[in-house]
């Protein structure tokens, strides 16, 4: 699943980003990146897939970690709002291009 992978990069860089910032003004607080990468992968899978609760309790479950739920049912709602601002998905723009078949042609 590149979704995960990819939504696990961004959310570990945007982690990084959180920790400099956070660093430079109390370098005693600890930031977690691993808790990043998590919702950011819960965020893209949600994106790509556009499941909320089956993506929330997916990953909760996989983790196992229960501090976790409102992060996640917060990342994944506006990661699905996102990808409905765009109704487009890169499946229905590769598609012509790529001369697929569709269930509208015949």
């Amino acid at each position: 699943m590149p979704s995960l992978a990819v939504g696990a990069a961004l959310g570990q860089i945007f982690g990084r980003g959180v920790a400099a910032f956070v660093n430079a003004i109390d370098p005693s607080i600890q930031i977690d990146l691993h808790t990043y990468a998590v919702l950011g992968a819960a965020a893209s899978l949600g994106g790509a897939t556009r499941m909320t609760i089956s993506i929330t309790v997916l990953v909760m479950e996989t983790t196992g970690s229960m501090q976790l739920v409102i992060p996640l049912m917060l990342v994944i709602f506006f990661a699905k709002g996102t990808c409905r601002a765009f109704p487009k998905s890169k499946h229905t723009v590769l598609c012509p291009v790529r001369d697929c078949l569709t269930s509208t042609s015949h």
